[in-house]
């Protein structure tokens, strides 16, 4: 990967090439700024540059791109080049899962439970303490079952830190 002073390797930032949007969710859960794109290669390469990020793709002709840090994905499959993108970039110390919105990517904000009592199931509410919120769509985002599940997939997949 080329080097560049505009990189910021504790400030991790990915542009995911449209054909790994599994992989970009999976970035976005585990707190790293990542954001899906599609184009020309040259169109991919030239905003990975502009806005500093790490272009996440399979197309192995990034690799040549100028002034552009670049990972080539080896597998098709999502899990497996989550597993690529953490070990060889090093990502695991920075992660901080939960922490995006993975549909818009926005940096979640705690929010008061109060403030979310119309905005969540009445179960929810009734059961959770703590809630975040994204500031960009406004999704509420709790600790429920499903990062559980995900926590759990994470696991099998990166093994403890």
């Amino acid at each position: 990967m080329p080097g560049s002073s505009s990189y910021s390797w504790d400030k991790m930032r990915f542009l995911v090439d449209q054909h790994a949007g599994k992989l970009c969710r999976w970035l976005r859960f585990l707190g790293f700024d990542a954001e899906l794109a599609s184009g020309s290669l040259y169109d991919l390469g030239a905003r990975a540059a502009r806005e500093a990020r790490v272009l996440l793709t399979r197309n192995r002709k990034a690799a040549s791109l100028p002034l552009v840090k670049c990972l080539i994905l080896t597998s098709d499959d999502p899990k497996e080049q989550l597993i690529q993108v953490v070990s060889e970039l090093g990502l695991r110390a920075k992660m901080r899962p939960f922490s995006r919105c993975p549909v818009c990517n926005a940096t979640l904000e705690e929010i008061e439970k109060e403030r979310v009592k119309d905005l969540v199931p009445p179960h929810t509410y009734s059961t959770h303490e703590e809630f975040s919120r994204c500031p960009s769509c406004g999704r509420v985002y709790w600790e429920g079952s499903h990062v559980e599940r995900m926590r759990k997939v994470l696991l099998e997949l990166l093994g403890k830190e």
